[in-house]
């Protein structure tokens, strides 16, 4: 799966779902069904999804969280919208408090 494009906030109108909700249901299919997904912005890791991840072994315990550089005045200028400072408080305080056996790549 991938969520590019996908936004996982975005408000719930005219039934619209959170990307966490969709990852759910098709964890749901199928307990043997291995659900994955990639090339998110680091902005959308809500914790509903990372607390999903948690809590279903069928879905992988993988981010995917490409860093486009070490530096918030370069990531700036990229106009990437997140800062180092940003990326590192997602992994540290959000990610693995919830998911210590996380990988990341």
């Amino acid at each position: 799966m991938s969520n590019q494009g996908f936004k996982s906030r975005m408000r719930r109108m005219d039934g619209g779902y959170y990307f966490a909700d969709l990852v759910a249901q098709v964890s749901d299919l199928s307990p043997e069904l291995r659900v994955r997904f990639t090339s998110p912005h680091p902005k959308d890791y809500p914790p509903p999804l990372l607390d999903l991840m948690a809590e279903r072994h069928n879905v992988c315990n993988h981010l995917h969280m490409p860093a486009q550089s070490g530096s918030t005045t370069m990531l700036r200028r990229m106009k990437r919208g997140y800062t180092r400072e940003a990326y590192l408080d997602l992994i540290l305080n959000d990610v693995f408090p919830r998911i210590p056996d996380v990988a990341i790549s």
